[in-house]
């Protein structure tokens, strides 16, 4: 396996993983607690007895996932520790791929497969398996993983690992959890990002309160169970707190316009124009001083929605209002945001809904390649009506009506997989969410996982 060169210091709820001889352990933790070290070192234990024709298999909920946290980490952590093995660098295709590890004696495989394509491990005889972030993953796809675990040999003892972060208590992953069918079939722990703190950043978890909506802070952080899936999207909305008719127009400042592209009855052209501002406010200190803290708030200043499928119309709406005129330095201190879908079409011609933008003028433009999955959406707009600290960090005008009704509204749809009620005040809420996700990332700016010890 190559010599491990460093002695590593191992949490007790590592130990707890590693040490345990259940069938299926499972790891509800908090982010940035150290779940892929604990995987990093799981698979090493694994391997020592594999021999050379058993596969075994690394999965997470999707190939992104996959590729860009979970094997990216783990092969950090065995650079690290000097453990030989191939490729040296992620593949970078969505698609299956293994890797091979010198376990002392021979090399051995590891599938790595996105548990979105889960029917290709059919047919699969596997020595263990070590499953990264579930939560988002069909129930069909664990059982199958636990399915294909039969390869016994050499003292194998077909064992299963998860280690994610957790979701609502109505979803399978609560019922695997707190209502197996064999509780002596299965250890499970919880761990809280405060488990891990002495090796994080200073302030990263304080980052995190002021990310997260309460929530999300107990879900993400405190390695709870919560329910986020309630039909109501906005749980954070207060109108007392979000809306203010005082919040004013800074000429000096980019003004942020995001667009939701839509066609059809009942889906209007939506945008929303709104400016970064620097709120403060006053926090007590433990010596009991008065600090004034400064913070990052949008501020939604108006609203185009037009029952329209010419993008031009739009911009002409825009430009017979004030706030062009106002800003001292024009249309180049416009940032165009929104859906990514209007790099694709116009919703009226060849020419793209952006390429129309720009040629009117607006060139600053910072659209994703891929829109945000819904759920973050949602829950980024959460954390602005109100984060864990309980701070509210987005006001809107009492002009803009539409998005003021669409946030206290929106609803999920009955029976779907978490997707949003289609009304005519959906998409503007739409629009906010894109700009608030580039702006404001659920991902704290500058974390990078610090080592944890070991084992």
């Amino acid at each position: 396996m190559g010599r491990i060169n460093n002695i590593y210091h191992a949490h007790d709820f590592q130990l707890q993983a590693l040490s345990s001889q259940k069938r299926k352990i499972f790891m509800g933790c908090g982010i940035g607690s150290g779940k892929t070290e604990t995987g990093s070192l799981w698979v090493l234990q694994k391997i020592k007895n594999q021999l050379s024709d058993q596969i075994s298999v690394i999965t997470a909920n999707s190939y992104p996932q996959l590729i860009d946290s979970t094997l990216r980490r783990l092969f950090i952590n065995w650079r690290k520790w000097g453990i030989s093995f191939y490729p040296k660098e992620v593949p970078r295709q969505h698609s299956p791929f293994s890797i091979w590890v010198w376990n002392g004696n021979n090399w051995v495989e590891i599938l790595c497969r996105s548990l979105d394509s889960y029917r290709m491990l059919s047919g699969q005889e596997l020595a263990w398996a070590w499953c990264d972030e579930v939560w988002q993953t069909k129930k069909e796809a664990v059982e199958l993983v636990i399915s294909r675990l039969r390869d016994e040999r050499n003292g194998m003892n077909r064992q299963v690992l998860f280690t994610t972060t957790l979701d609502d208590p109505d979803t399978w992953m609560y019922e695997f959890c707190e209502e197996p069918d064999d509780p002596n079939s299965i250890k499970v722990i919880y761990v809280s990002t405060y488990e891990n703190e002495e090796n994080l950043p200073k302030g990263y978890i304080e980052d995190l309160r002021n990310t997260y909506s309460p929530q999300m802070f107990d879900r993400m952080v405190m390695a709870k169970w919560v329910i986020l899936g309630t039909s109501i999207i906005y749980t954070g909305w207060n109108r007392s707190r979000n809306i203010d008719g005082n919040i004013t127009f800074d000429p000096n400042l980019p003004l942020i316009w995001t667009w939701d592209f839509n066609i059809g009855e009942g889906k209007p052209m939506s945008s929303a124009i709104g400016q970064m501002k620097k709120g403060t406010y006053e926090k007590k200190t433990a010596a009991g001083y008065t600090e004034v803290i400064h913070r990052n708030e949008i501020h939604w200043l108006d609203e185009i929605v037009i029952e329209s499928t010419d993008t031009n119309q739009a911009i002409d709406e825009f430009e017979s209002r004030d706030w062009l005129r106002r800003l001292s330095g024009g249309k180049e201190q416009v940032r165009i945001f929104g859906d990514r879908c209007g790099k694709s079409r116009d919703t009226r011609s060849k020419t793209t809904d952006y390429g129309i933008i720009r040629d009117r003028g607006y060139r600053t433009q910072l659209v994703p390649t891929v829109n945000p999955p819904i759920r973050e959406r949602h829950n980024v707009v959460n954390a602005l009506l109100l984060n864990a600290a309980g701070d509210v960090k987005m006001k809107v005008h009492p002009r803009c009506k539409t998005l003021i009704k669409g946030i206290e509204t929106a609803r999920l749809k009955k029976g779907a997989e978490y997707l949003e009620e289609e009304t005519r005040e959906q998409h503007i809420t739409t629009a906010v969410g894109y700009y608030c996700c580039w702006d404001f990332p659920l991902r704290p700016k500058g974390f990078k996982m610090a080592k944890i010890g070991g084992f």
